[in-house]
């Protein structure tokens, strides 16, 4: 399973539905490649991305970190 596939995947989801305030019956609109305006979905690609990388955990949270200036 490649990146997308499993970004596809995790849009399904109902909890996130429920945590980015999507109807569960509607799709989150979301696009891999593109730049999202949630910040949830911004970390789910982040991680996503790092773990394909094999970048260890303390470096996507860094990823993390400088994507939201914290």
């Amino acid at each position: 399973m490649d990146g997308k596939e499993i970004f596809k995947e995790i849009l399904k989801s109902p909890k996130l539905k429920e945590l980015v305030g999507v109807p569960e019956s509607e799709e989150i609109k979301e696009d891999y490649d593109s730049q999202s305006q949630r910040r949830e979905i911004t970390v789910i690609r982040s991680i996503i991305e790092g773990q394909l990388r094999h970048t260890s955990d303390d470096g996507i949270f860094r990823n993390i970190k400088t994507l939201f200036d914290l």
